[in-house]
């Protein structure tokens, strides 16, 4: 099955990475998880969102310079979100609201 929207998952830990993978949804694709600068590198630089997880914020700038088009969603709490983010969700929440917050990101970043 193809997919339309490409994903990317910045995460600071696998658990972290596992639980927002599960909550993506079907209609989209997680092309990349990455946990250092180094995965960074072997991730496709095609990708529509950028999926960050709070403690990996310091992966964002580095993944925004290979697309700076991608659209960018926040698992964490609204207040810490960085400016570059779109949308955000609150990390308990993923499985209920990540889909709709991958949507308003992709519509937010045009």
């Amino acid at each position: 099955m193809c997919r339309a929207i490409r994903v990317v998952i910045l995460a600071s830990s696998d658990e972290s990475a596992q639980a927002l993978r599960r909550a993506v949804g079907a209609e989209a694709e997680v092309v990349g998880t990455v946990r250092t600068s180094e995965d960074l590198a072997s991730v496709p630089g095609e990708y529509d969102i950028l999926l960050v997880e709070g403690a990996a914020e310091d992966l964002l700038g580095t993944a925004l310079e290979r697309n700076p088009k991608a659209g960018v969603v926040w698992a964490g709490t609204a207040e810490s979100a960085p400016s570059a983010a779109h949308s955000s969700v609150e990390f308990g929440k993923i499985g209920d609201d990540l889909p709709s917050a991958i949507v308003k990101a992709l519509i937010a970043r045009r």
